[in-house]
């Protein structure tokens, strides 16, 4: 139950590379040995593809990035490490962790993720201060799990 518990909170951090055109190459049969292209490393995928959108974003939106995904991994691990164990937050209900506690706390972390990108995406200038928000979060939370593992 707990693997299901992080398995269904992470699954909305699985990345999907946007699709260029309106056919899917993967349900297109090749017919000639001509259709098959090379691998190209620098684009990430055959060479007729358009550069991704995470190398040909905005300054600062890498960093930004990263920092959104260092929040949703720190999560991930303090709901690991707290699975089982006494919850003392109010918010999140007290009483042991389970499931109910980590669909809680994954719903309010992809809450705030979700509110945070709709507020860069309208305001730009707002990256970097939700980029060093994020970091600082991320090694509260890192923190957070650390004691929660040593406390086992």
């Amino acid at each position: 139950m707990k693997l299901l518990a992080l398995f269904v909170f992470s699954c909305g951090l699985l990345a999907q590379e946007p699709r260029t055109s309106a056919v899917d190459a993967s349900t297109t049969p090749i017919t000639e040995a001509s259709d098959v292209r090379a691998f190209d490393l620098e684009r990430g995928a055959g060479s007729a593809m358009e550069p991704s959108s995470f190398s040909a974003a905005p300054r600062g939106a890498r960093q930004y990035r990263l920092s959104v995904a260092a929040f949703a991994a720190a999560s991930v691990a303090d709901t690991w490490s707290s699975w089982g164990g006494r919850e003392l937050n109010p918010v999140l209900g007290t009483g042991r962790f389970t499931t109910k506690q980590a669909s809680i706390k994954g719903a309010i972390t992809a809450g705030m993720i979700a509110a945070e990108i709709g507020l860069v995406r309208r305001h730009p200038s707002l990256r970097r201060t939700f980029t060093v928000t994020n970091w600082i979060a991320a090694g509260l939370l890192a923190g957070v799990a650390a004691r929660n593992e040593r406390l086992r």
